[in-house]
């Protein structure tokens, strides 16, 4: 059932994903680029080489052009997925429950929403109730994001579910940084709740 389970977040993480991913071979300046870097605020260059520009900070915070080793950060988020101290022992559920979440919430109409800006950081978007336990989740990769300060929490929470899904015996899906976090939590008067399906419904 675990698998099942991981096998239907993997597809569905994997479609919405290619609403939000940063495209490889477009320039910031691209109509594509503007669609898809949190909605026409576009501050990063898929060939710079760099993380996003407002990585550093937290909650957004000042620029910063130092570099992310990614797979650095792939291989502390590998090293903390078991954790006997939680549910049957792994991490890597509730992580793809937070990347799904944080995904699940683009709207193609609008344009908005998606992973992001990592929104789920503001109180309004985490009030969901939807999102009721991901409070956990964003808590296990605060010591990820404290030892990589440059990597953007929007890009954290994806490569988290991606290095889940490989841990729990998923494909290893190459990673494209480079999503931005909302500086504040204005994003949300463009959004509603009621994007993210009611589990209780089902």
């Amino acid at each position: 059932m675990k698998l099942l389970l991981l096998s239907a977040a993997s597809w569905t993480l994997a479609v919405t994903e290619a609403f939000v991913t940063p495209p490889k071979s477009s320039s910031p300046s691209s109509s594509s680029a503007t669609a898809l870097n949190n909605y026409g605020r576009v501050k990063w260059s898929p060939d710079s080489g760099a993380s996003t520009p407002y990585a550093s900070g937290g909650w957004g915070g000042a620029a910063t052009a130092t570099p992310t080793d990614y797979d650095a950060v792939r291989s502390e988020l590998k090293s903390m997925m078991d954790n006997p101290s939680w549910d049957d022992g792994s991490i890597a559920p509730i992580l793809l429950r937070l990347a799904w979440h944080s995904s699940g919430t683009y709207d193609a109409a609008t344009n908005t929403g998606g992973s992001n800006g990592a929104g789920m950081r503001f109180q309004t978007e985490a009030a969901d109730p939807e999102n009721a336990g991901l409070e956990v989740a964003r808590a296990f990769l605060e010591p990820v994001k404290s030892k990589f300060p440059s990597v953007s929490y929007s890009d954290l929470w994806i490569l988290a579910a991606y290095v889940g899904l490989e841990h729990t015996g998923g494909p290893i899906i190459p990673f494209s940084p480079g999503r931005v976090d909302h500086l504040d939590e204005s994003y949300w008067e463009k959004m509603w709740y009621g994007r993210l399906p009611a589990a209780e419904k089902y």
